[in-house]
């Protein structure tokens, strides 16, 4: 049995979103760097304050997609996708834009496997609503007994993209799939949707700033993230795929994001992993559309539509395509936190694996301002407040400790992963972290973490623009034949980062993992990239 590949893993797709759900900082006092805490002017390490906050519309785009390849050259693989695109990154080449994002089997009988990346894509109009777009995707994965190799993915795409309305937007790509070291490949065709939208976001850029104020417009855009428990009760006929019952509950924890469309309608991605049924590995990673209906007194009936895949962890989801519908009740708190609970049942339309689901969700909403004229280079209103953000791209090599083995008795390679996160800044020079992480060299193919902790971020002052960074995370993983034991894991690291810009940074830290039921642990290097922003919030 190979286990999945996003064993509990952080989910890649949602990761952009979560930033825009977050509730305010003070924006009194903010310091140089975008995206970092409010910072105390004699703080050591602090740079000077003399920049203004900028407001620019940046359009982006959410893909789905469905698409088909081979492995050996004779069996059929079908992938869904989920992409977040942010559009038109650098004016020197209109067109240009970046997504992550990533791809999970639907069809074909390897139901569990997984990859997660990123890439570039290129778009140029062609008129009548109609848009030639070429892309291409670095990412990381495997599982679902598929022969993966070290888990290395490539794609590589061109298409055509037509303008159904101002958001929504129906696709066509001719696609090549290769796994360089493993015998997935294959050339084919690609069908999806996308929703566009152009929020606001902010950086700490005098030179940008124009000679007059942004003034908000109405109708705000509307984004929420969840955090939740997913419990999945199997139907009598669910199997393991070597044909053995079901017999206990499977608990799940993930995320949600959802982009409200209007006042009703919302496109919605999660994304969650096993941590309990004896599944060590299952996941799923869905999307789809929703409805909420104002009942009064502050409650919401819910009710969403999702398809998309799953598998792994020895769950018989024949190809992986799952279906999951829902009803439920959401709470709503006050105008940024609520309370839902959702029952429905998921479907494994060519597996066994059918399930009453029952999901208890806490959620965060933001209502991120439009503004007028809606042109770059606009001065941030005095008194908005700002959710401030890091999107990181990141490295990560493992060197296992002498002894340790993997799960079939052989020693254990260097491992090189390929990770994205997010920061949000708690209170001075402290992080909230969360990682995702996927092997794709090592001969660990398929391997998979995700991770949540803390970070510190101290500057030194006769080092200005350099910082000092301890942290601590706490993770689960697994796939690729890693003694993980139940998956738990935990994460110590010290290194140093340099302020390169006011919206970008580098970090190289070294550290420990140890899984703490397994066999695993490792010393460990990582490099990363990071992008820091702020979102306004509609007061």
């Amino acid at each position: 049995m190979t286990p999945s590949p996003l064993a509990r893993l952080l989910p890649l797709v949602a990761l952009p979103l979560l930033a825009a759900a977050a509730p305010a900082q003070d924006p009194s006092g903010l310091g140089d760097v975008a995206g970092g805490p409010a910072r105390d002017p004699g703080h050591p390490g602090s740079l000077p304050s003399n920049r203004e906050w900028v407001a620019d519309p940046v359009p982006v785009r959410v893909r789905m997609t469905y698409e088909g390849t081979k492995i050996h050259d004779r069996e059929n693989l079908g992938l869904f996708g989920i992409h977040f695109d942010l559009l038109d990154i650098w004016d020197a080449v209109p067109g240009l834009y970046a997504h992550v994002g990533g791809y999970g089997a639907a069809a074909g009988g390897r139901g569990g496997l997984f990859t997660g990346g990123f890439g570039l894509g290129w778009r140029h109009p062609l008129g009548d609503g109609i848009e030639f777009d070429a892309n291409a995707f670095f990412g990381a994965g495997g599982g679902g007994g598929a022969p993966q190799g070290s888990g290395l993915m490539l794609r590589e795409s061109i298409g055509l993209e037509y303008a159904a309305s101002d958001r929504l937007g129906l696709r066509v790509e001719a696609a090549n799939i290769h796994f360089p070291d493993g015998d997935i490949d294959g050339q084919e065709v690609a069908v999806g949707l996308s929703w566009k939208g152009r929020p606001w976001i902010a950086r700490n850029d005098i030179e940008a700033v124009r000679a007059y104020p942004a003034t908000e417009a109405p109708d705000p855009n509307r984004l929420r993230v969840g955090l939740s428990g997913l419990s999945h009760q199997p139907f009598n006929q669910a199997r393991r795929t070597d044909g053995s019952k079901i017999t206990a509950d499977i608990g799940l924890i993930g995320v949600r994001g959802d982009w409200f469309l209007d006042q009703n309608f919302f496109v919605t991605v999660s994304a969650h992993g096993a941590l309990t049924g004896d599944v060590d590995g299952y996941a799923q990673l869905l999307g789809g559309v929703g409805y909420a209906l104002p009942l009064g007194l502050g409650v919401d009936l819910e009710g969403a539509v999702r398809l998309g895949a799953g598998g792994g962890g020895g769950v018989d989801t024949g190809g992986g395509f799952l279906a999951l519908p829902t009803l439920g009740l959401r709470a709503n708190f006050n105008p940024t936190t609520s309370l839902a609970v959702h029952a429905g049942r998921l479907y494994s339309l060519n597996g066994t694996f059918d399930a009453t689901s029952i999901l208890a969700e806490i959620g965060f909403s933001t209502s991120t301002p439009s503004y007028s004229p809606g042109i770059p280079g606009l001065r941030v209103p005095d008194g908005t407040p700002l959710s401030l953000w890091q999107l990181e791209v990141k490295e990560r090599i493992y060197f296992p400790t002498a002894g340790t083995e993997l799960k079939n008795g052989g020693g254990m390679d260097t491992v090189h992963e390929l990770g994205l996160g997010v920061a949000y800044p708690l209170a001075w020079d402290l992080d909230f972290t969360g990682e995702a992480f996927g092997a794709y060299s090592g001969d660990v193919g398929g391997y998979a973490e995700g991770w949540l902790g803390l970070r510190l971020r101290h500057g030194f002052e006769r080092l200005p623009g350099t910082e000092g960074i301890l942290g601590f995370s706490l993770g689960a993983g697994g796939g690729g034949g890693v003694a993980v034991g139940d998956g738990l894991l935990w994460n110590g690291r010290a290194g140093l980062g340099w302020v390169l810009s006011p919206s970008a940074a580098l970090e190289l830290t070294l550290g420990y993992t140890d899984a703490v039921a397994g066999e695993f642990n490792a010393y460990t290097a990582q490099l990363g990239v990071s992008w820091r922003f702020a979102l306004p919030v509609s007061r």
